[in-house]
């Protein structure tokens, strides 16, 4: 489900308990997928295409979004996704974020003064070499010919040359929006942590980890800095270290959309939160959505129930966590069913707070 389906399924089932609720509903997101679609309709912002390369090379049509003054926001999910690519077609040493390049440029062309990307759910593992060599950068081996920017080619390059660089990247503010804090490299870094998700194996895993401290040191050379150790620098393959390196800054992407949304005050006003993800596990109080939406209820005493369809940790963040699925299932029915699923628990959820009178006190925040 999209966040914005999710809300959905949670009003329907609000409602068929206590149609007379007023509901607000704030769709999230941390950074992740769909992160642009709910910045773009916070800040009111225009949805343009550009084409661009995937993450194996292959021309398509990505969306990005631009405000009237001048931010644009990208999705690399959009450019360079997991699920842009089917699973018998990926190959991970083989893709790179030239895509990501190909959007930048054209928002740049458009006017932008200001990059809003939201890390999550690539494909690559490239560092963001593919996005450098996108925007004018050059990738040399030790006898000064290119290497291509992909975890294979990246074994060999010993050089970048910034000189041919877009200027304009200089002068823009870049932000990237994203819900990890890895490094670029070592056991908690980009590949050991992220890449066996999108097809790192036994074998490639040491190889772009290799390949990644080469591009890393060539890169620290010719920028004269190092952000191989700041947090969210391992984000989306190591794109977050590569956009730190062009001057950008990391931030928490639950915290972006909060902001823009302003969630704040809507919490603040309100006498229940919901929230929730498909999987409630240890990776959720990182920064995914619901913890970051848990910590604003937090401070202003507002009850907060999380939805999940499965439950593996991190109850403790919320004052009642309750799993959707009704029995064990496959992961395909469970899919399929989950909109019905969770609309039925909220009901389940809105019967049990009304036989203990919980929805007639209102603004009673001590439950």
């Amino acid at each position: 489900m999209t966040s914005m389906e999710a809300a959905q399924a949670m009003t329907r089932g609000i409602t068929r308990v206590a149609p007379e609720a007023q509901i607000d509903q704030a769709p999230m997101a941390d950074g992740g997928e769909g992160t642009m679609s709910v910045l773009a309709t916070a800040m009111n912002a225009e949805t343009r295409h550009a084409m661009v390369r995937s993450a194996l090379g292959t021309p398509i049509q990505a969306p990005y979004s631009m405000t009237a003054d001048g931010c644009a926001i990208i999705d690399i999910a959009s450019v360079v996704g997991l699920g842009l690519t089917p699973a018998q077609d990926r190959d991970i040493m083989m893709s790179s974020t030239s895509g990501v390049g190909d959007v930048v440029r054209a928002a740049l062309d458009a006017g932008a003064t200001r990059l809003l990307i939201g890390l999550g759910g690539s494909a690559t593992n490239d560092g963001g070499a593919g996005l450098f060599a996108a925007l004018g950068a050059s990738l040399l081996d030790g006898s000064g010919a290119d290497v291509t920017p992909t975890p294979t080619g990246l074994a060999r390059v010993s050089r970048v040359d910034l000189s041919g660089l877009d200027p304009r990247l200089a002068t823009v503010r870049i932000e990237a929006a994203c819900d990890v804090t890895n490094p670029l490299l070592g056991p908690n870094g980009a590949t050991a942590i992220f890449a066996p998700q999108k097809g790192g194996t036994a074998v490639t895993l040491p190889l772009m980890e290799t390949a990644m401290a080469r591009w890393a040191q060539a890169l620290t050379s010719a920028c004269g800095r190092d952000c191989r150790e700041t947090p969210g620098a391992g984000a989306a393959g190591g794109l977050g270290y590569a956009l730190l390196m062009l001057g950008g800054v990391t931030r928490s992407g639950v915290d972006v959309v909060i902001e823009a949304t302003g969630l704040e005050k809507r919490i603040a006003a309100a006498d229940l939160v919901m929230t929730g993800e498909g999987s409630l596990d240890g990776q959720t109080a990182s920064g995914k959505a619901p913890w970051g939406i848990a910590q604003v209820a937090h401070r202003h005493r507002v009850p907060v129930l999380a939805f999940a369809g499965r439950v593996l940790g991190g109850e403790d963040n919320y004052d009642a966590v309750l799993p959707i699925a009704s029995g064990p299932v496959d992961l395909a029915t469970a899919l399929k069913d989950g909109p019905t699923n969770l609309e039925n628990t909220v009901v389940h959820a809105m019967r049990l707070m009304r036989v203990g009178g919980a929805l007639t006190r209102r603004g009673d925040r001590n439950w």
